[in-house]
């Protein structure tokens, strides 16, 4: 029988990743540049735009703007001192080298197993020192259920509004979860039983959001309209659509396509620049983000049976 030493002996043998290790995750010591460039990164910039700016000139309105509640998100992310700086990678399935991020402490994360460890945080992309959320999960191996980043990159190349631009996204290499070992055997439901585990996966896109609080009226029904009402002139009957915004409307126009997880928690508000085409004045407003569209479904066919996926994982249809 192995002694406790012999064990020990036998871990230290073992390569980083077959330690346990995530090897897509490089700890930035107070002494490296990235450090210091995260600092700087982190300072209130006098260019940056918010709700409050004042109504400025379309020839003056950047091409690429930071908004400040990014950089505010970000440097709150880096006040803990007692949680460090990390570079993490993040697949780029275009075929490009995998991309690397700099993050700070997550500004949201999971409670409990249900949550699959998922952590939001407002990274920096290396490559170009811009603000950018990066989403990192434990994602669900099941037939039903697609990966949030193919998903992004089906609406964003149909054109549908107010859904999260996609960045890079993709599972990390050897990191899968048995599903033997997620749940008791004996009590695992039939949409458990076909899913094949949990893969380690990573997503970065462009918006960073904002939590829907609902801070006046015109907000509400400003988010609202573009998360829950809207129209869509590419449905059949170009009318009012009262369920569904212009994101989901123009989702099930063009791609056939439903969210099945609508909440609160995925509705979210992003600064965005409005041009008034009659005064050729450009104004920072608040507009909803319609966010999270792991869990969607195509609409089934008249007769095709809905795809099987249990409750624990699906909000609402």
């Amino acid at each position: 029988a192995l002694n406790l030493l012999s064990v020990i002996h036998r871990y230290t043998l073992l390569s980083r990743e077959a330690q346990g290790f995530d090897t897509t995750a490089s700890l930035i010591s107070p002494k490296d540049f990235p450090h210091l460039m995260m600092h700087v990164l982190a300072s209130p910039c006098n260019s940056d735009l918010s709700v409050e700016s004042r109504p400025m000139s379309i020839v003056d309105v950047p091409s690429k703007p930071t908004f400040a509640h990014s950089r505010q998100l970000f440097r709150d992310s880096l006040s803990d001192p007692c949680y460090p700086f990390w570079e993490l990678t993040v697949p780029d399935e275009k075929g490009a080298p995998p991309r690397r991020f700099w993050v700070g402490r997550p500004i949201t994360r999971s409670v409990g197993l249900k949550g699959r460890g998922t952590r939001g945080y407002v990274a920096v992309d290396r490559g170009n020192f811009k603000f950018t959320f990066l989403k990192d999960s434990w994602r669900i191996i099941h037939p039903g259920i697609r990966r949030e980043g193919d998903v992004l990159r089906e609406l964003n190349k149909a054109g549908v509004e107010h859904v999260p631009t996609l960045v890079c996204h993709g599972d990390l290499d050897g990191q899968i979860v048995d599903p033997s070992s997620m749940s008791n055997a004996d009590a695992r439901t039939e949409a458990e039983d076909d899913a094949r585990g949990c893969s380690h996966y990573r997503m970065a896109m462009g918006e960073v959001g904002l939590l829907f609080k609902g801070e006046s009226a015109k907000d509400i029904l400003t988010v609202m309209y573009d998360c829950v009402t809207g129209t869509c002139d590419d449905c059949h009957s170009k009318q009012r659509i009262l369920t569904w915004h212009l994101a989901h409307a123009q989702a099930v126009a063009k791609l056939n396509l439903l969210h099945s997880d609508i909440s609160a928690a995925n509705i979210l508000v992003v600064p965005t620049i409005v041009i008034d085409e009659a005064t050729q004045l450009a104004r920072v407003e608040r507009r909803g983000l319609l966010n999270d569209w792991e869990l969607s479904r195509v609409v089934p066919a008249p007769g095709q049976k809905r795809t099987k996926v249990d409750h624990h994982y699906v909000c609402t249809p």
